[in-house]
């Protein structure tokens, strides 16, 4: 299941991340193992609404035609995000359960934002 160009198995991922006191985000995030990351945004509240204008974030600027996603199947990609992915006939490879090592690209994007946010709040 390797990627073999850009806009094949987009991986899509959403974080939390408190980055000062009383104050976080919900942030979605793409990244492609073809590509590199692709998308970036922040959102106050996780919800499948925010998921598909994340979904159309992605879309609209990509310099190359997005094929194919993957997502956790978390509660945020049902719902609005599911009929938006179906309405531009986006195929979806769901992970597993437990299994986020298959979302590699986007997880350690992920890992480089918790860094980033543990030093702001060092520093």
């Amino acid at each position: 299941m390797r990627s073999r160009q850009p806009g094949e198995r987009v991986q899509i991922d959403r974080m939390s991340a408190g980055l000062l006191a009383g104050f976080g985000v919900k942030e979605f995030k793409a990244a492609g193992p073809a590509a590199g990351l692709v998308a970036l945004k922040a959102y106050s509240r996780a919800t499948s609404r925010c998921a598909k204008d994340f979904l159309a974030h992605l879309i609209e600027p990509a310099r190359f035609k997005i094929r194919s996603i993957h997502d956790d199947g978390g509660s945020e990609f049902r719902d609005a995000f599911e009929q938006a992915r179906q309405a531009l006939a986006l195929p979806l490879f769901a992970l597993p359960p437990e299994q986020p090592e298959w979302n590699g690209c986007v997880e350690r994007a992920n890992a480089v934002v918790m860094s980033a946010a543990r030093c702001m709040k060092a520093g």
